[in-house]
């Protein structure tokens, strides 16, 4: 929602007030426990984080580390990063713990310079880096597609014989796979696992073969990427790892960019067979995938009509993928008919639909 000027007026004033009424004591006590609470939105929490400082009222790591990790789960990480300089201000200087809620902020916000330069800093400042700290780094490169200095962070990090990942370190890692299309990397990374007595979790799965979905023949990729993901695929379904959506999701991204659309309409069956109940991005994804099955456009068409039977809506991406497949066949009737039906729906055509739809 919007927070303008006046509203933070409003609610500096209202702070202060409370200040009076409440002593300092419990008005510090009542803020911190607000900032912890998911429900107080982003502006306010920014702003009672400044009631803290300004007042004076914030002056233990405690208080900063509760402060960087509201700003961090609320996806203020550059302030949130901010506060170590203000705690180093105030002659407090950040530990492990507060340096690590910095970094899980970084981690949130995708920020990977910000997170590699926090962990500099924690060298020279003598705080060893533990597990949350290479986890967290690893993972906002990763999600950047900084997936190079996600690897070698994590590769130097393994070099210490005082370093033990665990299933979310290496998940963090494989992860950054996907976006450097880098499939044999993640699948070694995956068989690694065993080798360091790790036990890979369903995430750890679902990233590898996300890493096997996003190569393709333009990457240099050999054809059978598709094979490797069904055979992860499998292995979840052996093992007791419950496979999620995410598991069929990512098999069948993984079939589509190979062409192997029987294979990833087996996939959808699969998931329907196994009971878990699919989302709009199952069907989107099982439509997607027949653009490549000549003469297919009847599926896509049963598709979009089965939607209902799980009470679910089809949205723009679902017309967007159907329009892929009608205009690959060469479907002019059907194409005009599927925009009619969206615009039905009082949806908005984007450029995407209307690339879809004349390819």
């Amino acid at each position: 929602r919007r927070f303008g000027s006046d509203a933070r007026a409003d609610l500096r004033e209202r702070l202060r007030e409370r200040l009076f009424d409440e002593g300092v004591d419990d008005h510090r006590s009542n803020l911190l426990v607000e900032l912890s609470a998911p429900a107080v939105p982003a502006p306010e929490a920014a702003a009672i984080v400044e009631h803290l400082l300004h007042e004076g009222l914030a002056f233990s790591h405690k208080h900063f580390t509760i402060a960087i990790t509201a700003l961090g789960r609320r996806g203020l990480w550059t302030r949130a990063c901010e506060l170590l300089a203000e705690m180093r201000a105030r002659e407090l200087e950040p530990g492990a713990l507060t340096c690590n809620a910095a970094l899980h902020a970084c981690q949130r916000g995708h920020a990977w310079r910000a997170a590699l330069e926090l962990l500099d800093e924690m060298r020279g400042a003598g705080i060893s880096l533990d597990l949350v700290a290479i986890t967290s780094a690893v993972d906002a490169c990763g999600k950047a597609s900084r997936w190079r200095e996600a690897l070698a962070l994590f590769r130097d990090a393994l070099a210490s014989p005082f370093f033990q990942p665990d299933h979310r370190c290496f998940g963090a890692a494989i992860g950054a796979c996907s976006s450097g299309r880098s499939w044999e990397t993640a699948l070694s990374l995956l068989s690694g696992m065993e080798d360091a007595s790790v036990a890979p979790d369903s995430a750890c799965y679902n990233a590898a073969m996300a890493a096997c979905g996003g190569s393709d023949r333009r990457s240099g990729a050999p054809l059978d990427t598709w094979a490797r993901a069904l055979e992860l695929l499998a292995a979840v379904q052996a093992s007791c790892l419950p496979p999620d959506l995410i598991s069929y999701h990512s098999a069948m991204a993984a079939c589509d960019r190979s062409g192997r659309w029987a294979e990833a309409l087996q996939v959808f069956g699969g998931l329907l067979h196994r009971g878990l109940a699919p989302s709009v991005i199952s069907f989107n994804s099982a439509i997607k995938a027949l653009r490549s099955g000549p003469g297919r456009w009847r599926d896509a068409l049963h598709l979009l009509g089965g939607l209902p039977s799980y009470d679910l809506e089809p949205n723009l991406g679902t017309f967007n993928m159907l329009l892929v497949v009608l205009s690959e066949q060469s479907q002019w009737r059907q194409i005009l008919a599927a925009m009619d039906a969206l615009r039905a729906r009082s949806l908005t055509p984007n450029a995407a639909t209307y690339r879809s739809a004349f390819l």
